[in-house]
């Protein structure tokens, strides 16, 4: 038995050496395994350094792309606001006449890719529009001057044509910036409304006089009478005791002449027509003099006149379109115009063309409110005559004013006014 550890010595050595053989071979194989993969991970990052330096090469690409359309945007920019203010510094310089720069504007209309095109373009629809009401305003007044019309009928088509035509060159100086021209041109204007106030006044008691009824009162004995002595009834004093206390004889004595020319005007020859007009004063304006709508329950709800402005069932009775309507459109003068609507109809009707609603606070002018509360009364005159006649003086006093407000005033005043007529 003694040849026992030999050969379990032996068999251990050659276990060992086998394993250490096996644990070279591993160590071999973990190396090359080892070093397979560090090549993958290099070759990885390889390619991913060439695919990150391929993507950064693109991103500088793009952002040197987009830095230059920038650069080219802003020198665009720049070269088109150099241009539009070389242009404009042409165009509002003082020494360029009106034609010249018309005749910019209507250039640069037409050039799609200038960049004051858009602007260029509006300017010149509107002066367009001024041009062509400048021109018929002065063909009406040519026309006026050359035609077969009365002397007085020639003045009253010259005197619109007139103001047709300040309203073309205010509208244009407006638009220029030259406010200073502008009013004046307006005052101008305001001239020529006073002065046709009397002709239109002097026109309708002439027609009256000669038979011609502009109205449609008809032309009797007794109205004719009444025509020619109306006026002399209407004193201050006789006038004042229809009013209160507090009402100011100098209102009365101011407002008189355009009153008594507007009932001429408008042919209002009756005592019950007369009486309207002073009773109407009586009820809105009982101071005798115009004045503009101040707040209130009826027009104000949290802001001032928001019961006027669109959306509301008052501004669609008004014709109240656009905001701001409602303040700007109030009631003024003596018989208290209100609405859009009435002041565009108003205007034309006395021959003012667009002047009532450009300045709806003209309409507190003496003569044009004179004219525009006996206008009133006349468009209504024949059911107002009517409801005069059988008594109802609640329902004409609803015709002027659309209500009952101040129906007991106008009451008194119209009894008072029938006292002295």
């Amino acid at each position: 038995m003694p040849e026992a550890p030999t050969n379990l010595l032996a068999t251990v050595t050659a276990a060992a050496t086998a394993f250490g053989a096996v644990i070279a071979v591993g160590q071999a194989a973990v190396q090359l395994i080892k070093g397979y993969f560090q090549k993958e991970i290099e070759i990885k990052k390889g390619q991913q350094d060439l695919e990150l330096n391929r993507l950064k090469s693109e991103q500088d690409l793009k952002l040197n792309e987009l830095k230059s359309k920038q650069d080219l945007a802003l020198a665009l920019r720049q070269s088109d606001s150099t241009l539009s203010e070389a242009y404009l510094k042409i165009i509002f310089h003082k020494d360029t006449t009106e034609t010249d720069k018309f005749m910019i504007v209507k250039a640069l209309s037409q050039i799609d890719t200038h960049p004051l095109h858009a602007w260029a373009k509006a300017i010149y629809h509107e002066k367009s529009k001024q041009i062509e009401a400048l021109t018929t305003a002065n063909q009406n007044q040519a026309d006026a001057v050359t035609g077969s019309l009365t002397s007085a009928d020639a003045e009253v088509a010259d005197i619109e044509a007139q103001i047709a035509a300040g309203t073309a060159r205010y509208d244009s100086l407006m638009q220029s910036g030259d406010l200073d021209k502008a009013q004046q041109t307006h005052k101008d204007r305001m001239i020529l409304v006073k002065r046709l106030a009397e002709i239109r006044g002097s026109i309708g008691k002439q027609q009256f006089a000669a038979g011609v009824s502009t109205s449609t009162i008809s032309i009797q004995a007794d109205t004719g009478q009444f025509q020619a002595t109306f006026a002399s009834k209407l004193t201050v004093k006789a006038i004042k005791k229809a009013f209160p206390a507090r009402t100011k004889a100098a209102a009365i004595e101011k407002y008189l002449p355009f009153i008594v020319a507007a009932i001429n005007e408008f042919q209002l020859y009756e005592p019950k027509l007369v009486a309207a007009v002073f009773a109407t004063i009586r009820a809105e304006t009982p101071s005798f003099e115009s004045v503009s709508e101040s707040k209130n329950k009826f027009n104000t709800q949290k802001t001032p006149f928001d019961l006027y402005e669109t959306g509301t069932s008052i501004a669609n009775r008004l014709g109240n379109s656009a905001p701001g309507d409602g303040a700007k459109f109030r009631g003024r003068g003596l018989v208290q115009l209100t609405g859009r609507s009435n002041y565009e109809r108003m205007s034309k009707r006395l021959g003012l063309g667009t002047l009532l609603v450009d300045h709806p606070d003209e309409a507190n002018d003496p003569a044009l409110s004179a004219r525009l509360l006996c206008a009133n009364i006349s468009n209504h005159v024949s059911r107002m005559r009517e409801a005069l006649d059988r008594g109802d003086i609640a329902a004409a006093r609803k015709m002027t004013n659309g209500g009952t407000h101040g129906v007991e005033a106008f009451v008194a005043a119209y009894q008072a006014m029938i006292a002295i007529l």
